[in-house]
């Protein structure tokens, strides 16, 4: 497939070329629905690029063989990559930029798709009648199974409240510093400003766009409208849910993004209200998220506990019969004590155990299993010494008695 800058369309007007950046992570499932959307756009000049954040089930070739088979000649080139390991959204985001050419670039979520088949000429046409650098359309969100609608993101009310904001970037930028507004799926970006303002920041690992809308609004960058659904946002994402980690650290980036990209700039607030406001959700974001990591982590803590008393009453069942015929192999008990003692005094439990649970709790279980270790090794030394001191008489006395 060639790459051309600009293509004319049905009616023969010249279309600037568009990427559109389809972002994988554990997603892989519903590829072919998105792909699938983006083959069916009647926009005629589009480079895909396909980018996998490092999953284990990403197949390349069959994500290449489902676009050759269903292409409807719209796509002008074609780049599928897999990361060799997870690097974040934020770095999967600017990977994808890097290798873009368009005049504008469309991220979407392997998960999503686009609403209809004009959605991404409807984005473009508001894009180059108003010189935008960044269009804003609107998102319904459907189930996984994508049978119901659940809601419209944003909804009507923010919209609205944005639409309003617009022309006063300071209130903007207080509103914004609450929670993001913004649906980030259904963005278009003119790539030549979104590479001027340096795409994601990757000091978060999470969250791509908020950063950058704070950055627009804190330098007077404006954005375009479009009050038309262009996406439709799947339930059921890898950071949706209280029962999935990755939910807890997104809320706890969330706060970081309001306390770095927000209260750090009092002077970019309407007004005091707007920064007593932010300073509320950045607390409550921040607690929310420490609170399920640390439930997940005791969690994680009860299951390993569980599974270690478990083991260890097999394996007592397995030793107890053994434990009596010690009693006849006194050396043997000596040799277990040494055995046991240098066990504990050369293996590091606290970082074995960190897999399993907190750093804080692996250090207080690591040190409680060393000193039962150390009372284990000298219990056994010490019965294997008495056991010798107790027969070392008998054994004395009958040697006597034999030989007199």
């Amino acid at each position: 497939m060639g790459n051309s800058a600009v293509r004319k369309g049905n009616k023969g007007i010249m279309k600037p070329l568009v990427t559109v950046a389809v972002l994988v992570y554990k997603n892989f499932q519903y590829i072919k629905d998105c792909v699938g959307s983006v083959l069916e756009q009647n926009y005629p000049n589009i480079q895909l690029i396909i980018s996998d954040d490092g999953s284990e089930d990403f197949n390349k070739a069959s994500v290449e063989d489902f676009i050759c088979d269903n292409s409807n000649g719209n796509i002008q080139s074609v780049f599928v990559h897999t990361m060799e390991k997870n690097m974040g959204t934020c770095h999967n985001f600017n990977f994808a930029l890097k290798h873009s050419k368009g005049k504008y670039v469309k991220f979407i979520a392997a998960d999503d798709l686009f609403y209809d088949v004009d959605s991404l000429s409807r984005l473009v046409n508001v894009a180059e009648s108003e010189s935008a650098n960044v269009v804003i359309a609107r998102a319904p969100n459907y189930d996984m199974y994508l049978e119901r609608q659940e809601w419209t993101y944003p909804s009507d009310k923010h919209w609205a409240q944005m639409k309003k904001a617009a022309s006063n970037p300071k209130f903007f930028f207080g509103l914004m510093s609450q929670y993001c507004l913004i649906s980030a799926p259904s963005v278009l970006f003119n790539r030549a400003f979104l590479n001027e303002m340096g795409g994601a920041d990757e000091r978060y690992r999470l969250i791509e766009d908020w950063p950058l809308w704070m950055r627009m609004l804190r330098t007077g960058k404006g954005f375009t409208f479009l009050d038309e659904p262009v996406v439709i946002y799947r339930s059921g994402g890898v950071s949706n849910g209280e029962k999935n980690v990755a939910y807890a650290k997104h809320q706890i980036e969330y706060a970081d993004v309001i306390k770095n990209e927000c209260l750090a700039y009092p002077n970019a607030f309407a007004n005091q209200k707007q920064y007593k406001l932010a300073e509320i959700s950045e607390r409550r974001h921040r607690s929310t998220g420490e609170r399920l990591l640390k439930k997940k982590q005791s969690a994680r803590t009860d299951v390993f506990i569980t599974n270690l008393v478990k083991y260890l009453r097999k394996a007592l069942f397995v030793i107890k019969p053994m434990i009596w015929k010690l009693q006849e192999k006194k050396a043997l008990l000596l040799l277990l004590g040494v055995a046991l003692l240098t066990l504990w005094n050369i293996t590091d439990f606290n970082k074995i155990l960190c897999w399993a649970m907190s750093a804080d709790m692996a250090s207080k279980c690591a040190a409680v299993l060393y000193f039962m270790g150390m009372a284990g090794g000298w219990t056994l030394l010490l019965c294997g010494g008495m056991l010798y001191m107790f027969t070392l008489p008998i054994k004395l006395f009958n040697t006597i008695k034999y030989m007199s």
